[in-house]
């Protein structure tokens, strides 16, 4: 057995130490860039799942927008027919009212015409 000068059994023991501290920080490492893979595995499948969900989001949006703009055009329509019908009614009424007020006017007329030759004759045979 060799006996080792107290210096160069430090360095032997520098040199050794270093050696193990390589070795576990290469180690360590090769872990290390495991972990960042998988993160950035996670992060990339997770930017990808946003990605999807926001085309899904959008496409359902723009579904949704055409559904609510149909119904409101639907119910244009079917309110503006209302309008037209309630006025066409009211028309009616209107033209139907005219026509009574109008031939009652005539009745009104006629009778009071009747009435005052009624009268006459009446007069004239009382005098």
């Amino acid at each position: 057995m060799t006996l080792l000068l107290p210096v160069q059994w430090c360095e032997s023991q520098i040199a050794a130490f270093q050696d193990r501290m390589e070795v576990n920080l290469r180690k360590r490492n090769v872990e290390l860039q495991a972990n960042i893979d998988k993160l950035n595995a996670r992060v990339d499948a997770l930017e990808e799942k946003f990605e999807e969900d926001k085309l899904r989001m959008m496409q359902e949006i723009e579904e949704r927008n055409a559904r609510l703009t149909k119904q409101l055009n639907e119910f244009q329509a079917i309110f503006d027919a209302e309008v037209k019908s309630r006025l066409e009614r009211e028309a009616k009424i209107a033209a139907d009212l005219a026509e009574a007020e109008a031939e009652t006017k005539v009745n009104f007329e006629t009778e009071r015409v009747r009435d005052t030759l009624r009268l006459r004759t009446n007069m004239s045979r009382s005098a």
